[in-house]
């Protein structure tokens, strides 16, 4: 247990330090922190026009959970894509260590890292459009960031598993992050959806985080123990559809060789 816990340590550290050791501290922040603070910025100046609300609260709260998803979906989604490009994918697929172990080691300190610019997101976004942070109960928030952050990486696992079948992932990531930007609730309220992708919507990771952080960001806890209660039975049934998907797509990848497809 020892041994598989050091190797997924130096496994997650050499490569976090192989995609990150090429940045200057100021230019880690700028890319990770700067641009995602500028797009949050614009979407939610885009839901104050447009809807006119009292107050943008909600919509800070909603676009800072959506910082998560260079990580949690293209990151954790293109990890296959990129073994394939760099010629190690066999490699991964006939080497002992679980491939979904292998994923999430590549994702480990990437994860913990947009932990950190979602909490800085949220505050910075505060501050921007004057939002009132001290009738928040931080506890609860930091553990609706966490229980989110975890739905969109086991969502991110499952989305990885088909690069061994298709050469479309990013098409299929584009598509996904634009739907998880229209029907989480973070700038469109999920009760003016249609009734089917309202239904959807509570299938999707984030929606419930998004809603319970809300809720305690206004100070209302009712309802936010079931919102992560459910939310967190995302995260467990999408890790599990991702340890299924995987076995059946590296069949499926053997079987019609398309391990090295481009």
């Amino acid at each position: 247990m020892m041994t598989t816990w050091r190797y997924f340590w130096l496994q997650a550290k050499l490569s976090f330090k192989s995609t990150q050791s090429i940045f200057k501290p100021e230019e880690f922040l700028l890319l990770d922190l700067g641009y995602p603070i500028i797009s949050m910025t614009f979407y939610v100046l885009l839901a104050a026009y447009s809807f006119n609300p009292a107050t943008l609260a909600s919509w800070v709260v909603g676009n800072a959970f959506l910082l998560c998803i260079h990580v949690c979906i293209f990151v954790m989604g293109q990890a296959i894509t990129a073994e394939r490009a760099q010629g190690r994918l066999r490699t991964v697929i006939t080497a002992p260590t679980s491939d979904l172990q292998f994923l999430l080691a590549k994702g480990f300190f990437p994860i913990i890292t947009v932990f950190i610019t979602v909490l800085a997101g949220f505050i910075i976004g505060s501050q921007i459009f004057h939002i009132d942070l001290t009738r928040i109960a931080w506890l609860p928030l930091l553990a609706c960031i966490f229980v989110g952050m975890a739905s969109a990486t086991a969502f991110g696992l499952f989305l990885a598993t088909f690069s061994l079948i298709t050469d479309s992932m990013h098409f299929i990531l584009n598509f996904v992050a634009t739907g998880l930007f229209i029907l989480t609730g973070a700038n469109f309220p999920v009760t003016q959806l249609p009734l089917f992708w309202r239904g959807v919507s509570q299938l999707l990771p984030l929606t419930h985080s998004i809603q319970a952080a809300g809720q305690v960001t206004a100070g209302r806890m009712a309802g936010v123990g079931w919102d992560l209660l459910i939310e967190g039975g995302l995260a467990v049934l999408y890790f599990c559809l991702a340890t299924v998907a995987i076995r059946m797509c590296e069949h499926y990848a053997r079987k019609h060789a398309t391990l090295e497809m481009f």
